[in-house]
């Protein structure tokens, strides 16, 4: 019995201790679970602690940035608004003296043609030159117009574009040093030992061009291939870009207090400063004006009436360095006074000018912008055209050409209608976002019929063209037509070669020049349209076929 107890004791003694080993392990289980799950909350409520901070972080980095982003932006706007008042400023600095003193000039001028007295004809020539002196401080903006207006003597008088005209190609040139810092720069310290530059030929608003030497040995000797060497103005890029920022500035307040200046909106002035910005710097890279090098000599090659000074090669042009083959020649005022007796020769120089200018336009929609006098030489030898400084070239979208093109031969033509129907069609799609369309368009159309009618009247057309693009013009701000910038652009280049025009004959026939190469252009693009729409038919058949095949 007592065995017995003692066997029951001890079979229910390990029972007791397992039970109570697995209470235990249970508990310990419950506990580290319990601290894992505290854990992981914690971890949990770490990580979304650490997630909000990041976010906050982030949005407080982005809002750093963002007030540093406007900071800038009017740190920017700041800056630019001193630019522009220091610029007009020293403009109006220039310019007020010269203002000053124009009302006593003005009567000098005017006692010098009554009474042919040489003093007061002295003071006028006195403050003319003052303005010259002027001018040329003022930059390269004013420069370029001012070379414009003295190509226009019958505008403003022979006094003044015999003055001005040293813009074209004298003035003040910039120091040796500075050259030879750029063709360092170009062409390695050792250029001088490849080129060999000699006097200046040439200066204008953007740059100076030397003649010179390139140098290639030979056999027994240095053989002297002579060249022309184009190096850009110091500061030049600068003064521009302020020029036109200050002209951005003027057409902002034109279009925000159009009651002060009624009718200006109209001539789409900014059109037409976003243009004259675009071609100004164009020429501040004369790599740009290599490759119009290249497309003219392209597009007139074999034309006996024109040509236009290569690239070479083995000099790969900079941004304010461009090395060109020399065109000997001299400026068509030179040649113009030296042969002015003989009239049938100028003449027939004149028609071949015009149709360089209409080939330029109508075929190959690749316009030299810039060609005021002192760009043009004439070659003694055989009375060639030679263009220089094609660093503006005018280039239109398809769209663009096809529109001036359309106007341009409807004046020529004669057919002031249609011109004026074409004018204000491209118009009215312009406008017709502003909801500011074309007012009184049948008398528009009538005063443009009118302005036609009365150049066909006119013995020489050419003669009467600035005064009628200006009434042309006037007639879009009175009937609110605004004018298309490329069209402007073109009107410009036109008013400049109608000085030139002026310039080699009184007697030129411009319709009778024009119109051949206008009516092959016509033919050749009526030819064009129709392959296009025989090959988008045949396309059109073949993409139907295709489909049903398949």
């Amino acid at each position: 019995m007592s065995s017995n107890r003692i066997l029951g004791y001890n079979n229910t003694a390990p029972s007791l201790i397992i039970g109570a080993c697995s209470g235990l392990s249970t508990a310990v289980c419950s506990m580290r679970h319990a601290v894992q799950c505290e854990g992981v909350e914690q971890q949990g409520a770490s990580l979304m602690s650490a997630q909000q901070a990041y976010a906050e972080l982030t949005l407080s980095a982005a809002s750093r940035r963002k007030e540093r982003s406007l900071l800038a932006k009017i740190y920017k706007k700041f800056r630019r608004m001193l630019r522009i008042m220091y610029r007009a400023l020293e403009l109006f600095s220039i310019a007020t003296p010269l203002l000053l003193l124009y009302p006593f000039a003005r009567e000098a001028g005017l006692n010098a043609d009554n009474n042919g007295e040489n003093h007061p004809f002295q003071i006028k020539e006195w403050w003319l030159q003052m303005c010259l002196r002027s001018v040329e401080r003022a930059g390269a903006a004013v420069i370029k117009l001012m070379q414009w207006a003295s190509s226009r003597p019958d505008l403003f008088g022979v006094q003044f574009s015999n003055v001005f005209s040293k813009l074209q190609d004298h003035t003040t040139p910039h120091a040796w040093e500075h050259t030879c810092c750029k063709m360092a720069e170009a062409y390695g310290e050792d250029w001088d030992k490849k080129v060999e530059i000699g006097e200046v030929i040439g200066s204008g608003c953007i740059g100076q061009v030397y003649k010179g030497s390139l140098l290639t040995e030979g056999a027994d000797e240095v053989n002297e291939q002579p060249i022309a060497i184009k190096v850009m103005h110091p500061g030049v890029k600068s003064a521009i870009d302020a020029d036109l920022e200050l002209l951005h500035f003027a057409v902002y307040m034109v279009d925000k207090v159009p009651f002060l200046f009624k009718g200006l909106q109209w001539l789409n002035l900014n059109g037409v400063v976003d243009e004259f910005a675009a071609m100004l710097k164009l020429q501040l890279d004369f790599r740009i004006e290599a490759e119009n090098l290249n497309f003219f000599n392209k597009n007139f090659a074999g034309d006996d009436n024109v040509s236009f000074p290569k690239v070479l090669s083995s000099f790969e042009p900079t941004s304010e360095v461009l090395l060109e083959s020399f065109c000997a020649g001299k400026p068509i005022a030179e040649f113009v006074e030296e042969h002015k007796h003989d009239e049938k020769m100028l003449k027939s120089m004149c028609d071949a000018g015009i149709k360089t200018m209409c080939k330029m336009i109508f075929d190959h929609n690749f316009i030299h912008g810039d060609l005021h006098p002192g760009n043009i030489l004439i070659s003694e030898k055989d009375h060639k055209f030679i263009f220089l400084d094609a660093g503006i070239a005018l280039e239109y979208s398809e769209a663009d050409h096809d529109l001036i093109v359309n106007i341009l031969m409807s004046f020529i033509r004669m057919d002031g209608e249609r011109a004026g129907r074409l004018m204000i069609a491209d118009s009215n799609d312009r406008t017709q976002c502003s909801d500011e369309a074309a007012i009184n368009e049948l008398s528009y159309v009538q005063r443009i019929k009118e302005i036609c009618d009365a150049a066909n009247s006119s013995d020489f057309f050419m003669d009467d063209l600035g005064h009628y693009i200006t009434q042309i013009v006037d007639a879009g701000a009175k009937h609110h037509v605004m004018m298309n910038q490329a069209f402007v652009s073109i009107m410009l280049a036109v008013k400049v070669q109608e000085g030139v025009a002026l310039m080699l004959s009184r007697e030129a026939n411009v319709m009778t020049t024009a119109i051949p190469i206008i009516t092959q252009y016509e033919l050749r693009r009526k030819m064009g349209q129709a392959v296009r729409t025989a090959r988008d038919e045949v396309t059109t058949l073949w993409r139907r076929a295709s489909r049903r095949n398949a």
